[in-house]
């Protein structure tokens, strides 16, 4: 039986042969590696290193760098443009926002189930945040995130129940987003209540379109194949049109 996070649950509503091949076949596509993707795992090392006490810029710079000759498809920003970007972000960071936080762990893997469905997931963030306890996770984006559509998003509200699940005297006051925008070199931060009834309502969808869509074959997304339209924005392009052939 297969576990699910919030990425494969997310890839089988965008695309089902893409979950088929990244999550059961597991097979990893050839190629350049996406510089968005480098880039975001060099910005959460170095907000990490902030979080412990260790020199954020440092951790970035030196991650950063090790990419420098390497592989990596650039597409809006140069590397030059990442560098500049992300070391922003890091004193920005260490100088306003890390101060608001306790840090008592983070990058967890964490288990549990839900009606019979196998659950995994890592949050990026856990403690004190302006005092309160809250679970976060930290994104690299072009665009702020809107308030509206965060707080009914089933990433978080999924980390909670993973959370709570294995810490059952925890407690969760908050949930929240710090959105670290490319475009203007702003970080944005989205924080709200935790709200039990909202936790419950994602992870019954998303167990309702595992037991009966999912596994029944009958539910298909409306965007299925919608790569089709703008098939440079995913790896398993090749791969999905030679399997089909």
């Amino acid at each position: 039986m297969n576990s699910w996070s919030y990425s494969s649950y997310s890839s089988a509503l965008q695309c089902l042969r893409k979950y088929k091949l990244c999550y059961i076949d597991k097979i990893v596509p050839e190629g350049s590696q996406s510089s968005d993707l480098v880039f975001g795992s060099a910005i959460h090392s170095a907000i990490n290193s902030c979080l412990t006490g260790q020199d954020g810029l440092a951790t970035f710079e030196l991650y950063w760098n090790s990419y420098r000759e390497k592989d990596v498809e650039y597409g809006r920003f140069n590397w030059e443009q990442f560098s500049t970007i992300g070391s922003g972000f890091i004193r920005k960071f260490a100088k306003f926002h890390a101060p608001k936080y306790g840090l008592e762990f983070a990058e967890k893997r964490l288990y549990a189930e839900y009606r019979g469905i196998r659950l995994e997931g890592t949050p990026d963030f856990y403690g004190k945040y302006d005092g309160r306890s809250s679970l976060r996770d930290f994104k690299t984006s072009s665009r702020n995130y809107e308030s509206a559509k965060s707080q009914v998003a089933l990433q978080l509200y999924l980390y909670a129940y993973l959370y709570r699940s294995n810490n059952p005297t925890a407690t969760i006051d908050t949930l929240g987003y710090t959105v670290f925008n490319k475009s203007t070199g702003s970080i944005q931060d989205l924080t709200w209540d935790f709200d039990e009834k909202t936790m419950y309502d994602m992870l019954d969808n998303l167990a309702s379109y595992v037991t009966i869509g999912f596994n029944n074959n009958s539910i298909y997304p409306k965007n299925y194949n919608a790569c089709l339209d703008y098939n440079r924005k995913c790896q398993y392009w090749a791969l999905c049109h030679e399997e089909k052939a």
